[in-house]
Parts: C-alpha cells; structure tokens; sequence
C-alpha cells in the first residue's frame, strides 16, 4: 500500500507491506524535505514493486516520481519528470505484461498557474526508469486528467480513464482513451449521464477494465447537473458504463464523423416500430422537454459492419415523428443513431426482414 505520512515531523511518501491476515510486516518512507506523495503502486515482474507519486521540488514545482524498490522496500531506482515550475498533476502506475511501467496523468501545459492541461501517459523501461515513449492526447483544456492506464492485452494496447472539462466549461464529463502498443491514439471519447430527470450530469471515471467481447466497462461517479437545477433527492451516485471496442455505448456511434461526447442513459429517446421492418420504420423520438440539441437533429443508420448505409436531418417542424426508408436495404441487422453534431444522443438496434 502507498500514501503519505508526516511521522518523521514532515510529509513523506509511505510504503506498506502487510502479510495476508494485514498484519504489518515493514513500512518505508521516501522524499526530501517539502510535502512529498506516493499515490499507486503495481507488482514488477518479479517481487519488486512500482511506485508513483509527487516529488516537491520547490514550493511552486511538483514533478512526477516513480521508484522500483525491492521486496523489501529498498530503492533500486528513482526518477522525476514533469513541466517546469508547475504542480504536475496526479499520477497513476501499472505494470505491462513485458515488466514495463504504464504510467497515467495529465501534461500541465505551465503556461500561467491554471490547470490548463492534456491527458497523458508514458512507457517506462524496467531496469532503469527510462522514457521509451510518451505522448499527450487531445486539446489543453482547463483541466483534463487520465486516473488510470492499462494494458488491454499482451501487445494489444492500452485503455485508459479519467476526466476532461471539455469546451473549458464547469462540465466535467468521464473520458476513455483507447490506444496502440506504441502510444499512438486510436480513439477518444467524452461520456455524461443523462436522463428523464438529470440533465448534463457531470461525472467522472476512476478505473476501466476490458470485457470478453472486446469491449470495456468503466466505473466512477456521476454527480449534479451542469445547468441545473438538481432534481429532488438526487445525489452523488456510481456509474458503470459498457462500450464496445470502439467506445460506443451502442455499436455504430463512430459513423457520425466528429462526435465525440456521448450520453447515457438515453435509450428512452428513440422508439422504433415495427421491429422488424420491411419498408418504413417509424421513429419516434422523445427527448426530455428541456433538451437543448447543439445544431440540428441527425439520424443515421449504421450496418453491424460499420458501414454508414443512410443519414438524414430531422424536420425541424415534426421533430418528434420520423418515417425513414429503409427500402433497398439489405435483409439483416442495423444500428439507428440519433445526434446533434455535437453529441451522440442515443441508439437503437432494427432488422430489416
């Protein structure tokens, strides 16, 4: 176990190892004479153990620290990194199924004393410490941050969660990045709750872990909504979230290029009838009254292999009631998508007979 400790009169990070009843059986303290953190730890490939955390340089400088220390807590080695002159923000560790560190966090751009920032993460080398890559992802938002970062499987990528106040609104919204073994960005996608009661729920996600079927499942809390007022005896609750391999609540919601920010909880949204169809599906769409749709209402039918077979524009003047034709399309499986241009709304399965 990690954290901090102020038993040696100022504040350390700390070590813990405990036998399998949680009886202690040693503990270390590390860091210099400013406030110092250990926030994660994760097995090497042997007994060792990774840790990460937050070294003060000054007052006004706090740079990542990661240290691989031996079964008895003794360092092997130690390093900091980070932007100069800035709080670097908290950072999060795993171990790879090569023995390498996957290291999690947020790049603070160190521009004025903000939290402007971008998600990133790193690979470090095993034996030494040292970078082998890192990269950023997405804009510099006011405050953007991944909690963890893990290998999805041996050389299959990784997939990360956190946070992002997108647009640099008070909206913190949860974020899930997929990613190459080498780093290189294969998506990123934006997720907040949303329904009959709770509008612009805000929310984040502090762990996520991949499903059988390829996809994953990430779990924080949703709390508030943005533009209020809250409901009567809504709280703070948790929230799981599944998606695809794509990131998608329902598989297709990529096809609509440029969406990046999904709602869930928004199945209610569209009904669709008959199921299955031959010529005309009816599309009733309900929102909740105090929706605000960011451009115009899109609907856009997807193939179950990813094809964007038909799109088309909502009325403007029957918003609520929609024929579409689905003549000419081939017998089988289908995904309708209901968007604004700006967020992914809601999606619904059909079978053309």
């Amino acid at each position: 176990m990690v954290g901090q400790t102020d038993n040696v009169g100022w504040i350390d990070g700390m070590l813990l190892k405990t036998d399998s009843s949680g009886a202690l059986q040693w503990e270390h303290n590390y860091g210099g004479p400013l406030r110092d953190y250990l926030w994660a730890v994760d097995t090497a490939s042997n007994d060792d153990v990774f840790v990460c955390g937050s070294l003060r340089v000054t007052e006004g400088d706090i740079d990542w620290w990661l240290m691989r220390t031996d079964p008895a807590g003794d360092t092997i080695w130690s390093r900091t990194w980070g932007s100069s002159n800035v709080h670097d923000l908290i950072p999060s560790i795993t171990t790879k199924s090569n023995g390498n560190p996957l290291f999690a966090s947020a790049w603070t751009d160190g521009q004025d004393a903000s939290w402007n920032s971008a998600v990133y993460m790193a690979e470090l080398h095993q034996d030494d410490g040292h970078i082998i890559w890192a990269r950023t992802y997405g804009p510099v938002l006011d405050f953007t941050i991944l909690r963890v970062a893990k290998e999805k499987a041996p050389s299959q990528g990784h997939i990360a969660a956190g946070m992002a106040f997108p647009d640099n609104s008070n909206f913190f919204q949860g974020l899930l990045l997929r990613t190459a073994d080498n780093g290189d960005s294969l998506w990123m996608r934006r997720y907040f709750y949303y329904d009959s009661l709770m509008t612009d729920g805000m929310g984040e996600f502090n762990d996520v872990v991949p499903t059988l079927d390829g996809g994953f499942v990430a779990c924080g809390f949703t709390v508030g909504a943005y533009t209020g007022p809250y409901p009567p005896s809504y709280s703070q609750d948790i929230w799981v979230v599944k998606v695809d391999s794509l990131g998608c609540i329902v598989p297709g919601c990529n096809i609509p290029m440029g969406i990046t920010s999904q709602a869930t909880n928004m199945g209610y949204a569209l009904v669709l009838y008959p199921n299955p169809v031959r010529d005309q599906l009816h599309v009733a769409i309900k929102l909740p009254v105090n929706f605000k749709a960011e451009g115009p209402l899109v609907l856009t039918v997807v193939s179950m292999a990813g094809e964007l077979v038909r799109q088309v524009t909502v009325p403007t003047s029957a918003p609520s009631d929609v024929m579409l034709d689905v003549m000419g399309l081939a017998a089988g499986a289908y995904t309708l998508h209901l968007s604004d241009g700006h967020t992914w709304i809601a999606g619904k399965k059909f079978v053309v007979e």
